[in-house]
């Protein structure tokens, strides 16, 4: 029973094969999932118990029947061409022939247990031991001395008859390309795109392949299957690695990321030129920490979100440097760069002090001109020096002159030498104008000025010598004033004078040298206010006087009453007589003076009584006083004085009363 089964199996296996072949089929291959080679067919055909081989290319293997099993009752089913081998009892069923053949060889009977061959007996040469194949399997053997005699190995070169296989090696129609008129499958199986076609033979050359779809080349980008391997062509794996276009962080810095520098960079599935791969791209644009920050602005290189850590300045920063805003001085800028504070820019720093300068150069807060001990002065200016207080100015003696001077630097002044100083000499010189001693006082001690010409007091002149002035020919004397012209001096007023000086006189004997009638040996004179008489003693001395009160005349003290003294008004009721004096009069008969402005008649006795008018009296009354009006009417006689030998001044004398002066007319 059970090699009656596995004959079954092989028949089975043989005439799926048969039918597929009648059918103009072709073996399909089955694609693995594990194995691409596009356009190949992978057959695997052959009976239970027979051996398979197995061809690339989907050309049909031949397949030899498994030998039945010894002791069996019925032998293994037959190949392709060659029946299998018979087993103990029962030959195995024939092999099938070509793919063309209809008709499957007879199995050869099985082996005798023992020996070769039974003489005599016939055998196919398809069976075994002989397993001819091809048309050598339709001889007959016959068994001759125990050898199986019959089976020739060739009938010579394949045709190309469907079929045929006369070398007898199992394949038919060797050295053919196909056999004319036959179709086959063609092309790829249908998967993903692809899908079979057909080809026909046409001069034991097979033809195009008809209507198939091949596979193409994979595209990652595309979801189809391209390469018919029954995966999408963008599924990812080592040839399709990414989906293309898409985009990822990459070279990640975790913690850092998003401080300072430090940032993922990016990658992007890139599709090949031929876009049968796919792959990221390079990582572009990720910045990793570095083990410090710069000194740039919000720098944070170490990306620890502490910017420009451990810089002692952050570049491009500004501070204020240099000396204070004082004098010339002022705060510059100091730039950070390359984290170093970078020299003051702008400033102004204190130079060295300039005496000559009123600015405050050194920015000490004072203007460098300013005097003290380093200082001293301004330059250019000069002082007086050397003085002689009291002295110079007069004779050569001057103060000298001294000057600022600067020094080389600038950094200090101080007054220079004194010069020109002239101080005084011990004493002056008679030459013009000396004051050697400068006290003001030119020539002191000398009695002129050399070579001047000095005037002589008394008329010529003589020149100054060795300070001395020579004897003049003529030199003043001891000489008395003669005022009066009289040629007698006044013993009370002398000086020296030139001998000739008019005036002077050497005698000392007049004893009034107001009156040049006065004078010794001379007559008695009237006074100028003719009231009192003055004679002279014959040797001079003092003057004698006498006083008149009716006035003096002609050296005689009068005694004919009042004539009109001038200056005066002489009231006659009066005993002795009253005088008024000038501009009064008497008032009436009384004895008191008035003005011409009292009330009442204002008398006279003389022309000199009424200031601004005239003293009249009335002609043929002489009984009264004259009285003073502005003129004399022609019934008055103007009063008159005798002593001024006026008109033909006459006395006349009324009724025993003291007679008065007048110039009656026609007297």
């Amino acid at each position: 029973m059970g090699a009656d089964n596995t004959h079954g199996n092989s028949g089975k296996v043989l005439g799926w094969v048969v039918l597929n072949l009648l059918l103009g089929g072709s073996l399909l291959a089955s694609c693995s999932s594990t194995s691409r080679n596009p356009g190949k067919q992978e057959d695997m055909v052959g009976g239970e118990a027979g051996e398979t081989s197995i061809t690339g290319d989907g050309t049909v293997a031949t397949v030899t029947g498994g030998a039945g099993t010894v002791g069996t009752n019925t032998g293994g089913t037959g190949g392709t061409n060659t029946g299998g081998a018979g087993g103990t009892n029962t030959g195995g069923a024939g092999g099938a022939g070509p793919v063309t053949t209809t008709t499957s060889g007879a199995g050869m009977g099985g082996e005798p247990p023992t020996g070769e061959c039974a003489e005599g007996t016939t055998r196919s040469c398809a069976a075994a031991p002989l397993n001819r194949r091809g048309t050598c399997a339709m001889d007959t053997a016959v068994c001759e001395g125990g050898e199986w005699v019959g089976c020739p190995e060739s009938h010579g070169d394949d045709t190309c008859d469907s079929g045929n296989d006369n070398n007898c090696n199992g394949t038919p129609n060797e050295g053919c390309s196909c056999v004319d008129g036959t179709v086959q499958p063609c092309g790829h199986a249908e998967v993903g795109i692809c899908k079979p076609g057909t080809s026909s033979c046409t001069g034991s050359e097979w033809g195009p392949c008809v209507g198939n779809i091949d596979p193409g080349e994979r595209d990652c980008s595309s979801a189809d299957d391209n390469d018919c391997d029954g995966s999408p062509d963008n599924t990812l794996d080592e040839a399709c690695q990414c989906e293309v276009g898409e985009a990822q962080a990459c070279d990640e810095h975790p913690g850092l990321d998003g401080y300072g520098r430090c940032q993922a960079g990016s990658r992007t599935c890139t599709l090949s030129a031929d876009k049968a791969t796919s792959e990221w791209s390079e990582c572009l644009g990720s910045v990793g920490p570095l083990s410090e920050d710069t000194c740039d602005p919000g720098n944070d290189d170490n990306c620890n979100d502490e910017l420009n850590e451990g810089c002692p300045c952050v570049n491009g920063d500004t501070q204020p440097c240099g000396h204070a805003t004082v004098g010339i001085c002022k705060r510059g800028v100091s730039t950070c760069e390359d984290s170093v504070w970078q020299p003051c820019e702008g400033n102004i720093e204190p130079q060295p002090r300039d005496c000559s300068s009123p600015l405050d150069n050194d920015c000490d807060g004072t203007a460098d001109d300013t005097k003290d001990a380093t200082c001293q002065c301004t330059p250019g200016n000069s002082q007086t020096c050397g003085a002689h207080p009291g002295m110079d100015g007069n004779g050569p003696c001057k103060a000298g002159s001294q000057s600022c001077v600067l020094s080389t630097d600038k950094t200090s002044s101080y007054w220079g030498s004194c010069s020109g100083s002239v101080g005084p000499a011990g004493s002056d010189t008679c030459n013009p104008d000396n004051d050697n001693n400068c006290n003001g006082e030119k020539n002191e001690g000398c009695s002129c000025v050399n070579g001047t010409s000095i005037a002589c007091e008394c008329g010529g002149t003589v020149t100054c010598t060795d300070g001395t002035i020579p004897t003049c020919p003529q030199v003043p004397v001891r000489r008395y004033r003669d005022s009066d012209g009289d040629s007698f001096g006044n013993p009370n007023n002398s000086s020296m004078v030139c001998p000739a000086t008019s005036g002077w006189v050497s005698n000392s004997n007049d004893c009034d040298d107001g009156d040049d009638g006065v004078y010794p040996n001379n007559a008695v004179v009237c006074d100028s206010d003719q009231m009192t008489r003055e004679w002279c003693p014959s040797s001079g001395g003092v003057l004698n006087t006498q006083s008149c009160n009716e006035g003096c005349y002609e050296g005689d003290c009068r005694s004919d009453g009042t004539i009109g003294v001038p200056g005066f008004v002489s009231c006659q009721q009066d005993t002795p007589l009253t005088f008024c004096p000038v501009n009064a009069g008497c008032d009436a008969y009384e004895t008191t003076c008035g003005t011409t402005s009292s009330p009442g008649t204002i008398r006279c006795d003389g022309p000199n009584d009424c200031p601004g008018q005239a003293c009249c009296a009335k002609a043929g009354s002489f009984s009264l006083n004259a009285v003073c009006m502005n003129d004399c009417p022609s019934d008055y006689f103007t009063v008159c004085d005798p002593l001024e030998n006026s008109c033909a001044c006459t006395r006349w004398f009324t009724n025993g009363a003291v007679g008065i002066y007048v110039c009656p007319e026609g007297v």
